[in-house]
């Protein structure tokens, strides 16, 4: 019998289960995502985004690996195993937002067009892109619609959840957006968990109701405390924009459209 290879921990997020069992439901040479119950856990190389429930390795590649347990504060695979240390916070600090139209107008200065974002429809939907070519305009149209209709945030869920492009559809991360701002904001959100708890991505059901229990990636952590007066809100804008192919910018654009909607009621 071949020992697995012991891996040093370099981070990790708050949400890692004590213990249970995993199974593999997407595997790259630089992470590797395991469904326990029913919110995943991602182990990611070096160079990985640290999350509620990702584990970031001392490691450039992640040997191959269909099942994980945890136990007793090892996470182990079989092939290769990695030992918990202690998490890193991503709650946010608590605060709130002191001038809702000051942290709008800050954000705006980021909110542009960009390609297969949702950020486009919501521009769209103000008068200010144009519509894009293709299959790609038809997506902005029918996300504009919605964003444009006023709706509440159970409705705003069923017509964006799975709506757009990525692992992470731009409006599942849009919402989580909206979650983040209206914490800060001190608004609930809890009426759309139902929703979320029978969505069928693993990953955007896992990272939305990570946001619903108030616990953020990093990127997304740091804007909300930025939100609320802990730290440079423009860095943490400027940060956030680099998060995923679009999903910050996705995020940016749900944080800013909550912002609006306080801003005006």
């Amino acid at each position: 019998m071949v020992s697995e290879m012991d891996i040093g921990l370099m981070v990790r997020g708050e949400r890692i289960p004590s213990s249970g069992k995993g199974q593999m439901i997407l595997r790259s040479r630089r992470a590797c995502s395991f469904l326990f119950g029913t919110r995943t856990v991602t182990i990611t190389n070096r160079d990985g985004v640290v999350s509620p429930a990702s584990i970031i390795a001392d490691c450039f590649e992640l040997p191959p690996a269909e099942a994980a347990t945890i136990r007793e504060g090892i996470f182990a695979t079989g092939s290769y195993s990695v030992t918990l240390g202690n998490p890193i916070v991503l709650t946010l600090i608590k605060g709130g937002v002191s001038d809702v139209g000051s942290c709008l107008s800050e954000i705006s200065r980021f909110l542009a067009a960009r390609q297969m974002s949702v950020s486009t429809a919501l521009l769209l939907s103000l008068g200010r892109a144009n519509e894009p070519p293709g299959l790609e305009g038809w997506m902005a149209r029918k996300q504009a619609r919605i964003l444009g209709g006023g709706l509440g945030l159970q409705d705003l869920a069923k017509g964006l959840l799975g709506l757009g492009y990525g692992l992470t559809p731009s409006g599942d991360d849009f919402i989580e957006g909206v979650i983040l701002a209206n914490e800060v904001l001190g608004s609930s959100s809890e009426a759309i968990r139902p929703q979320l708890e029978a969505y069928e991505n693993a990953f955007s059901r896992t990272t939305l109701l990570d946001a619903l229990d108030g616990q953020y990636a990093l990127p997304i952590k740091r804007l909300g405390d930025a939100l609320g007066g802990h730290g440079d809100l423009r860095q943490a804008a400027i940060g956030l924009g680099s998060y995923g192919s679009t999903s910050g910018t996705d995020v940016l654009a749900g944080v800013w459209y909550a912002l609006d909607r306080a801003a005006k009621s």
